[in-house]
């Protein structure tokens, strides 16, 4: 089980089944990830288990966006997907989008 620290707006998200993707920029850590892996999502004292059920990878911030669902992110629009990318991944590094279902595994 690989865990990861994510805003509690977030983990919120996760644990309601309203995103069921998440966004990492690609690093060694993040690449070694493979679908049917328990991701354990951490904010304090919350947590989520969730499996991997798929893995995309993006060149760009605008390639995920056209092409992961709006409500899979938990978003409301594209805008509000850029904002938050934006201040989380000023630079625009490659993506990867994990599909991710709650409570598997």
């Amino acid at each position: 089980m690989r865990m990861f620290r994510i805003k509690k707006q977030f983990l919120d998200l996760i644990t309601s089944g309203q995103k069921t993707y998440e966004i990492r920029a690609e690093s060694s850590r993040i690449k070694n990830v493979v679908v049917g892996d328990e991701l354990l999502f951490v904010s304090g004292p919350h947590k989520a288990l969730t499996v991997v059920t798929s893995i995309q990878k993006f060149l760009s911030r605008e390639e995920m966006i056209k092409s992961v669902p709006l409500d899979a992110l938990g978003a409301d629009s594209e805008e509000e997907v850029r904002g938050i990318l934006k201040k989380i991944y000023p630079q625009d590094p490659p993506l990867l989008a994990w599909g991710i279902e709650v409570g598997r595994g």
